[in-house]
């Protein structure tokens, strides 16, 4: 009989991951999730900051379309509501035949840092 030889091979590596591998994706992912938390929490901020300006802008178009709808002349005024004040002040353009006037609404409102103003002007023709 003949005998075979023991070839002794090395021992295979083993499938899957280390322990240290596994802890840098967990860390790698967390920091991944907490930047998406951090991005969703700016975007609903600036979605609220934007719904109260846009409040504002639609609160002095009414009042410039309330003025233009009236008769001359135009009277200075304020008013507030919804949170939301305003003042508008109006003065004359050119001669007083022209009948026309440029009005300056100043639209005040809160938001999460403080009191905020914003300044809308137009070019407001009474009727005749």
């Amino acid at each position: 009989m003949k005998r075979r030889k023991v070839v002794k091979r090395a021992p295979r590596a083993r499938a899957g991951f280390t322990i240290v591998e596994v802890i840098a994706a967990i860390m790698i992912l967390t920091v991944g999730v907490l930047g998406l938390a951090s991005a969703a929490a700016t975007v609903t901020r600036m979605m609220g900051a934007a719904e109260i300006q846009s409040d504002a802008a639609a609160i002095a178009a009414a009042r410039f379309e309330t003025l233009r709808a009236t008769r001359c002349p135009l009277a200075s005024g304020s008013a507030t509501g919804a949170g939301i004040s305003e003042r508008w002040a109006a003065s004359q353009l050119g001669n007083a035949g022209m009948r026309m006037y440029q009005v300056t609404d100043t639209v005040q409102f809160r938001n999460r840092r403080g009191l905020r103003t914003q300044a809308y002007q137009s070019v407001v023709q009474c009727l005749p």
